[in-house]
């Protein structure tokens, strides 16, 4: 949150996006009260947050209000929160269907891989949102 208030505060205009997992204050506190940090190495799952120092990866989700509220308080509107999927889909499937249609005999292609990891629902299309907002002249 210190990071956000670091960047909207700044006499700059334009565009702000992110991208992360992410839920509400409410959702955090009703169905997650036990927190979402966990740890990640070599590619295992895992809830000791103290194990394996320096060689664990920790994460956790971002509180989306809280960035909502910083950019509210720095004059950014409109501000919208959406699933990864619907954010490249409304902005930029002309891209998708480039990157689709680029691949017309339906072997491997690395670009078409990685589309199909940033959308399908099980992969990170919905996994991941994407928090953006414009702020159209400096506060």
């Amino acid at each position: 949150m210190q990071l956000m208030h670091h960047l909207a505060s700044q006499e700059w205009q334009g565009l702000m996006v992110a991208f992360d997992y992410g839920l509400d204050w409410q959702t955090l506190i009703s169905e997650r009260p036990q927190g979402t940090a966990r740890t990640y190495r070599n590619h295992q799952l895992g809830s000791d947050l103290l194990a394996h120092p320096g060689e664990t990866d920790i994460t956790c989700h971002v509180c989306w209000d809280w960035l909502q509220d910083v950019l509210r308080l720095n004059q950014f509107n409109p501000i919208e929160l959406e699933r990864q999927e619907s954010f490249f889909m409304r902005h930029a499937h002309t891209a998708v269907a480039a990157i689709l249609s680029s691949n017309p005999g339906g072997g491997f292609n690395a670009d078409v891989q990685t589309l199909k990891e940033l959308l399908h629902p099980e992969n990170m299309g919905s996994k991941f949102q994407v928090l953006h907002a414009r702020r159209a002249s400096k506060p």
